[in-house]
């Protein structure tokens, strides 16, 4: 395709949110669609992303919704949800564990950040 469309592209963090996006740019999909995306910015996070795109330093990113609600509702940004994913929330356990009831008291961790917790 002769005619493509220079955009920067970013993401919040390394992990499975950021998989789709980077899969499309290391498969050549989006050049493939006329869309010139250098290499995906890791952001440091949702609010890195939310910053980028009011600054224009991104033009489209991949975040947890939060954070752009968020910004939106307080009035520090006007952003648009372009498409939503899957819920790509897992609890993991060890082995032995086969019903909810089983952790019942017991002691969880997390590893997502303030930042894209809600609150």
């Amino acid at each position: 395709m002769a005619d493509t469309i220079k955009l920067n592209a970013g993401f919040a963090t390394i992990g499975q949110g950021a998989g789709p996006m980077m899969v499309t740019w290391k498969a050549g999909l989006f050049r493939k669609h006329g869309l010139d995306i250098d290499k995906p910015r890791i952001m440091g996070g949702a609010k890195g992303v939310v910053r980028g795109l009011m600054s224009r330093e991104i033009q489209f990113g991949n975040l947890a919704a939060p954070a752009p609600l968020r910004a939106n509702l307080k009035g520090e940004a006007d952003l648009v949800l372009l498409t939503g994913g899957i819920n790509q929330q897992f609890i993991m356990g060890r082995p032995g564990l086969d019903r909810r009831e089983q952790l019942a008291g017991k002691k969880s961790a997390s590893s997502a950040t303030a930042d894209s917790m809600m609150h």
